[in-house]
């Protein structure tokens, strides 16, 4: 699956959402570092062994190639800001439907949304209640 789009942030700067390729490996691993330091909503803590740079370029590749995943990333300037990631929770045809979704962006970026209808659509999904949604304001 291939995805790619520009919006424009609040502040007038451009944000690129596209897919993440094994050549952005060291800066998703800059970046994930960052964001479990600033949270403890994610699944790992900071300080629990994540995947080595070969190991995070494999990864990556294995979504650029597949037809049922995807890993995106948001990029401001040459700074990745962002992730999210769509996975498959099995192959076999009965669960082929199911997927977990991941979403992280860093903290310092969570006022920068670009569009009064992200906060509607954030409210609308239920994010707000969860204290996602209101981030964004």
């Amino acid at each position: 699956m291939h995805y790619e789009k520009t919006i424009n942030l609040k502040d007038g700067r451009r944000c690129l959402i596209r897919n993440a390729t094994a050549h952005d490996a060291e800066d998703i691993l800059l970046n994930l570092k960052k964001v479990h330091e600033e949270t403890n909503f994610l699944l790992t803590y900071p300080d629990e062994k994540g995947f080595s740079i070969e190991e995070e370029k494999s990864f990556l590749s294995q979504k650029e190639e597949s037809a049922a995943e995807v890993q995106l990333c948001a990029v401001v300037g040459d700074v990745i800001v962002g992730l999210a990631g769509i996975s498959a929770i099995g192959a076999m045809e009965k669960i082929s439907h199911r997927a977990e979704l991941g979403v992280s962006i860093e903290k310092s970026r969570y006022r920068q949304c670009a569009y009064k209808s992200e906060h509607r659509m954030c409210n609308k999904s239920g994010l707000s209640a969860a204290g996602i949604g209101s981030r964004c304001r």
